[in-house]
């Protein structure tokens, strides 16, 4: 009787548990409660998924988590100021694996749409020479506090965007999801939007609107951008205008 596949170098092994977020990460802050969009609750416990293998686990999606936690050393633990600029330097490489490495075990948790096509991206994910992957962009914001009032008392207080999220996200009033699919990766104030075609060939004039409602900007091949607020913690949080739809 044959063995299950790994998710990621799809050979016939041992499968062990993986995080959805790093264990790094979750040492270093409390983010409380947990959201799962497949079981539709909340929880205690950590986010995981039981379908990789030991080599994959503790070989290049552990590099890539340690990555991962030193920009949170560096960046994502700092909430930004509204108004602030942050000069943000980054390996792309590692950085957008991780994304998508983050993007495609949300997608598996919760057997969302997406799966299948981040599983198309597996080799570029376990790869320890990383490169610009096709067919798929990545954009990065900083989302600063809000202050919110309680009308009822007209007691104010600053919220800030203490959380981490990953799932499917759909922009209000725009066409071309026909064409592609968008996600989002939150960590505290660094939300990052990637984008997946659906397609080798696209309509720009279709996705034009839908690309333009991006929040931020693409994110730099060089490795270094200055960043500053376009969202804010009252507007990501609460899912105003359903920005973003689903959280993880």
């Amino acid at each position: 009787m044959s063995r299950p596949s790994c998710a990621f170098c799809a050979k016939e092994r041992t499968l062990t548990k993986e995080h959805i977020w790093p264990a790094g990460f979750l040492r270093r802050t409390n983010y409380g409660t947990r959201y799962s969009a497949r079981s539709k609750r909340t929880f205690g416990g950590d986010l995981t998924i039981k379908d990789v293998c030991a080599d994959c686990n503790n070989g290049p999606l552990s590099r890539l988590d340690g990555y991962a936690c030193e920009l949170y050393d560096r960046y994502f633990h700092a909430m930004p100021r509204r108004g602030g600029v942050v000069t943000f330097e980054y390996d792309f490489g590692q950085l957008t694996q991780w994304l998508l490495k983050t993007a495609f075990n949300s997608a598996r948790s919760n057997s969302d749409k997406d799966a299948d096509l981040l599983r198309l991206y597996a080799p570029i994910i376990l790869t320890e020479h990383p490169c610009l992957p096709a067919f798929v962009g990545f954009f990065i914001t900083l989302v600063g506090p809000s202050l919110m009032m309680n009308p009822a008392t007209g007691a104010t207080k600053v919220i800030r965007p203490k959380a981490a999220r990953s799932g499917p996200i759909i922009i209000p009033n725009v066409t071309g999801y026909d064409h592609v699919s968008t996600r989002m990766i939150m960590i505290n104030g660094y939300f990052f939007t990637i984008v997946l075609s659906r397609r080798t060939t696209i309509d720009t004039d279709v996705v034009a609107d839908l690309f333009a409602s991006i929040p931020g900007e693409p994110l730099a091949v060089g490795g270094r951008m200055q960043l500053t607020t376009t969202m804010d913690a009252g507007e990501v949080l609460s899912g105003i205008r359903d920005w973003p739809a689903v959280p993880t």
